[in-house]
């Protein structure tokens, strides 16, 4: 069987843009920072949900659902319960730095560097 770099043979498969439309979309990668207490990682919450899971990546965020309502800090809590569960860390670790009241948030991770905290997250990642 032949070996090429790069796009497959126009005669194999096609033209270029039916060849684009066969490749799955390149993922894109959460956007972590390095925090002076460990690492800090950008979640896109999705309170009222049908069940609490870690669902992947949008956007440069780690997207989590919750069943839990977004009333009185309530999605919150299940937030970080998801993330202490799904990443195996301990709810101590985990603390919501910024975006209290929106989707967008940033929690910072204790004690985690940005390379485990980035292997966890891929491993919960390609479980689903």
């Amino acid at each position: 069987m032949p070996s090429w770099e790069g796009e497959a043979p126009a005669e194999l498969f096609g033209s270029r843009k039916a060849q684009q439309e066969l490749r799955p979309p390149a993922p894109r990668m959460i956007e972590l920072r390095d925090h002076s207490d460990g690492t800090e990682l950008p979640v896109k919450a999705q309170p009222g949900a049908g069940q609490n899971a870690i669902r992947g990546e949008q956007s440069g965020f780690l997207k989590v659902s919750v069943t839990q309502v977004a009333e009185k800090g309530k999605a919150n809590k299940s937030l970080i319960d998801v993330l202490a569960k799904g990443l195996d860390l301990k709810r101590s670790q985990i603390e919501l730095i910024a975006g209290e009241t929106q989707s967008q948030k940033r929690f910072l991770i204790r004690g985690v560097s940005r390379e485990e905290l980035s292997a966890r997250i891929a491993a919960v990642i390609t479980e689903h």
